[in-house]
C-alpha cells in the first residue's frame, strides 16, 4: 500500500483481487469499483507513437506464463480520461508446485521522468550506486546504540508490521533460521573489521512459522578514528526466486536421473569419435567407469571386429544425413565379452554446417539375439529331422490362398525353395500362386478328386485331414505322400488356415509291392 507503483493483483483468469492506492489514482477506478472485474476493463492501455491499442500485459502474462514489461511508449487511460505515460510489470504468481495461481501487475506513471530524462541522464551514476543497494527494504543500525531503523518493506520481509515494535540486533538476530544465524553473525562481524563485504543469502522465520529467502547487503560507514559507526543496507525477499530454484534444481535432476539411470544407453562422441559424455546405464553395460571412457576412448575401441565395417561404413552417413537409425552392431565389455546393441544417431553441426559432435542411444538387444541363435540352431534342427524321416511340413492361408513350405516338403515335391525367408517355425517360406490349386496340379490326376473331398470335409466339419495320394514331381517321377493336418479356426468357427505335415512313404510302398 505505502509503494509509489500502482500495484494490481489478480486470480488466474485476468480478474482483480486487491489494488494499491496509486493503482486508484492512475486508473480512476476505487477498489470496491474494480474488484472481480477482467483488468483489461480497467487498464485500457494504447501505443503513443503508433496510436493503437497494447494487449494488455496481464492477459500476456496468463498467456506466455512469463513476466511481461511495458517500458515504451505505453499510455493508460484513466476513467475520467486523463492519460498517463506508464512503465508496467506483470509478473505472474507461482505456487509450490509451479502452477500460475494469479499476477502482480505494478506500474508508475513515468511522464515527469520522461520530460526530465536528460537531468536524470547526469545522475546515472550515482543512481546506479543507489540501485545496487537499494533493492527493496532497507535498513540502517546505529551500531553505538544498537536501534535499527528499518523500512516497512523491510518490516514485511520479516514479517512485522511497520513500527509494530523497536528493532535492535539480537531481535534481528531472534528472526533468522537457525540454521543460518551462525553464518549471519560472521557475516557481520567480518563486515565490520574490514574482512570483507557485507553479501549474504539467509532464512528468516515469520510469528506465524512462514519462511522467507532474503539477499542482504550492506556498508559499513565509520567514525574519524576508523571504528565502524554505522551499517546500512538492503534486504531482497527472494524467496519466489528460491523457490523457482529448487523446481529447476529438482528438474534438473530428475533429466539427469533420466539420462544416467534411463533404459537406454546414452553417449556423445566429438568430430573425432572420442567420448565427451556417457551415461551411467551404459558404462554399466560395458563395465567401465567414466573416467576411463570420457575425453580418453575411441567408439572404434568398442567396436567388435565382426560389426567394425558395417559401423564405419554407416558413420560418414551420420556425418552426411545428420542420423543414423536402427543400426545393429556388437560393442564389446571391458571384459571382453561382447553386447548386441541397436545404435540410433543425431549429428550435431556448427554455425556454419560443420560436423562437430554426435548423440546416441543404444538399446541391449542380447536377449533377442540369444533367442534368435537358439531359435535359429532349432530350425535348423526341425529341417534335419525333417530330412530324415522325409517328413515336411506345410502351412494354408486360406483367404490369401498362400502357403508356407519347409524345405523338406519343397524336396519331396521335387520342387527349388528359389525364394526362402525364414519362418518362426524353421520353415522356408515360398509364396505359391495360387497355392491350393498349384498344390493340387501336382497331385496325380486318379487321385485329385480324393484330395479335394478331403479337404472340403476337413473345412466343413471337426474331422482331422487325413489323405494318401501320388504326387508326379516336375521331372516325372511319381511319389506317395502321407498327409496330415488340422484346420486353424476363428472364433466363430470360420477357417482360417490348415497346417499340417507330408510324410514320403514312397520307399515303403515300392517295399511292399515287391514282397
Amino acid at each position: 500500500q505505502s509503494i509509489m507503483d500502482g500495484v494490481i493483483t489478480t486470480d488466474a483468469e485476468g480478474r482483480i483481487l486487491t489494488m494499491n492506492p496509486v493503482a486508484w489514482q492512475l486508473t480512476g477506478y476505487s477498489l470496491e469499483a474494480a474488484r472481480g472485474r477482467p483488468v483489461s476493463e480497467i487498464i485500457q492501455l494504447a501505443d503513443e507513437t503508433e496510436q493503437c491499442a497494447i494487449i494488455n500485459p496481464v492477459e500476456r502474462c496468463l498467456r506466455e506464463q512469463r513476466a511481461i514489461a511495458l517500458s515504451n511508449h505505453a499510455m493508460l487511460t484513466s476513467a475520467f480520461g486523463q492519460r498517463y505515460a506508464i512503465e508496467q510489470l506483470a509478473s505472474p504468481v507461482i505456487d509450490r508446485e509451479g502452477r500460475i495461481i494469479g499476477v502482480v501487475m505494478v506500474f508508475r506513471d513515468v511522464g515527469e521522468r520522461r520530460r526530465i530524462q536528460d537531468q536524470i541522464q547526469a545522475q546515472k551514476q550515482s543512481l546506479i550506486e543507489a540501485q545496487a543497494i537499494a533493492h527493496l527494504g532497507n535498513w540502517s543500525w546505529h551500531i553505538a546504540s544498537g536501534r535499527i531503523e528499518c523500512s516497512a518493506e523491510f518490516f514485511r520481509i520479516f514479517g512485522c508490521e511497520p513500527n509494530s515494535r523497536e528493532f535492535d540486533y539480537p531481535t534481528f538476530l531472534s528472526t533468522l533460521h537457525p540454521e543460518d544465524a551462525a553464518r549471519v553473525r560472521k557475516a557481520v562481524d567480518n563486515a565490520l573489521s574490514g574482512s570483507e563485504p557485507y553479501d549474504i543469502e539467509y532464512r528468516v522465520v515469520h510469528g506465524n512459522g512462514a519462511l522467507r529467502h532474503v539477499q542482504a547487503r550492506g556498508k559499513v560507514q565509520r567514525d574519524a578514528e576508523g571504528r565502524p559507526a554505522m551499517m546500512f543496507g538492503t534486504v531482497l525477499d527472494i524467496t519466489e526466486r528460491k523457490l523457482a530454484e529448487e523446481i529447476l534444481l529438482r528438474s534438473k535432476q530428475e533429466i539427469e536421473d533420466l539420462y544416467n539411470k534411463g533404459p537406454c544407453g546414452y553417449h556423445s562422441l566429438n568430430a573425432d569419435g572420442i567420448f565427451l559424455r556417457v551415461n551411467q546405464t551404459e558404462l554399466d553395460w560395458l563395465g567401465y567407469r567414466r573416467d576411463e571412457l570420457v575425453g580418453k576412448m575411441h567408439i572404434a575401441q568398442l567396436v567388435s571386429a565382426d560389426t567394425a565395417n558395417l559401423f564405419f561404413k554407416h558413420y560418414p552417413q551420420l556425418k552426411r544425413a545428420g542420423v543414423v537409425k536402427d543400426l545393429e552392431i556388437e560393442l564389446l565389455r571391458k571384459d571382453g565379452s561382447i553386447i548386441d546393441v541397436i545404435l540410433n544417431a543425431t549429428a550435431i553441426y556448427d554455425d556454419e554446417g560443420h560436423f562437430v559432435a554426435s548423440r546416441s542411444t543404444i538399446t541391449d538387444i542380447s536377449k533377442q539375439r540369444q533367442a534368435q541363435r537358439v531359435l535359429a540352431k532349432h530350425a535348423a534342427e526341425l529341417r534335419h529331422a525333417q530330412t530324415i524321416a522325409h517328413v515336411g511340413s506345410w502351412q494354408w492361408n486360406i483367404a490369401g490362398d498362400t502357403q508356407t513350405w519347409s524345405e523338406e516338403t519343397y524336396r519331396i515335391f521335387g520342387l527349388a525353395a528359389e525364394t526362402q525367408h525364414p519362418g518362426s517355425q524353421g520353415l522356408a517360406e515360398q509364396v505359391v500362386s495360387p497355392g491350393y490349386q498349384r498344390f493340387i496340379d501336382l497331385v496325380v490326376p486318379e487321385d485329385r478328386q480324393m484330395i479335394v473331398e478331403c479337404v472340403n470335409t476337413a473345412l466343413k466339419s471337426s474331422a482331422p485331414y487325413f489323405a494318401e495320394f501320388r504326387i508326379q514331381r516336375p521331372d516325372g517321377e511319381i511319389r506317395h505322400i502321407v498327409s496330415r493336418a488340422e484346420v486353424l479356426r476363428s472364433a466363430t468357427g470360420e477357417p482360417l488356415a490348415m497346417m499340417g505335415t507330408n510324410l514320403d512313404i514312397t520307399e515303403r510302398k515300392q517295399t511292399e509291392l515287391a514282397l
